[in-house]
């Protein structure tokens, strides 16, 4: 059976919890095929903790090193929580985040999210 490829634009929070909690795995597996969008915002914000935190640095590596599945992609937003939401509601994407007020106004603008409850992925 044919599936499409799942688009997901992506924030900080959720690739830095997927890792944390070794979820990564699962997502490009579970969703495959699967196209992931960093908003390039989202990409300076891993650039700005990769300083000081494991956790953008190895977030960062696995952006760099699979450039078939994640493409940072310029946006015209104020922040990276408006540029992961626009971009969502312009290309029809899920919205992967941790954050539930990012969440909310996904589902307010019409997109499908992708969340992480306890040590499972849920699309809904």
């Amino acid at each position: 059976m044919y599936r499409s490829t799942l688009e997901v634009v992506c924030d900080t929070s959720f690739l830095l919890e997927s890792i944390r909690r070794r979820l990564l795995t699962d997502l490009l597996e579970r969703f495959r095929p699967i196209k992931i969008y960093l908003p390039r915002q989202v990409y300076d914000e891993l650039l700005r903790l990769s300083s000081r935190n494991p956790l953008a640095r190895a977030a960062l590596e696995v952006v760099r090193g699979m450039p078939d599945i994640f493409e940072v992609v310029e946006v015209d937003a104020p922040n990276a929580d408006e540029a992961v939401l626009r971009l969502a509601s312009d290309g029809g994407y899920v919205v992967a985040t941790t954050d539930s007020r990012v969440r909310r106004e996904a589902r307010r603008l019409g997109c499908k999210t992708l969340f992480i409850r306890g040590s499972w992925l849920h699309l809904e």
